[in-house]
């Protein structure tokens, strides 16, 4: 039995999905597995010593959503207020031009 070229790329096309489909169930199931067994070693070294912290703390996110950037960008434009500009009407050139 002859195939057309269109008949032998779908039927090609069809055994790669499936083996891709097969490929990306395995590699879900790898990764769900190392981090249960890395949660697993690292409760387990807490409990071997505390006083490391291995695991450390959550993190604190910000109870009114906002970044702290915008304090950051506040202070800058507040403290401009005490630059002074030149006395005597010079600008800032070089000197002989």
């Amino acid at each position: 039995m002859l195939l057309s070229f269109s008949q032998l790329h779908r039927r090609t096309r069809a055994i790669f999905d499936v083996a891709l489909k097969v490929h990306l169930n395995i590699q879900q199931r790898d990764i769900e597995v190392g981090r249960h067994l890395g949660n697993r070693i690292l409760r387990w070294l807490d409990r071997m010593k505390p006083s490391a912290q291995i695991r450390g703390s959550l993190p604190v996110k910000p109870t009114n959503g906002a970044g702290s950037n915008t304090n950051a960008t506040k202070l800058v434009t507040n403290n401009t207020s005490h630059l002074k500009a030149p006395s005597n009407g010079q600008t800032s050139q070089a000197p002989g031009i």
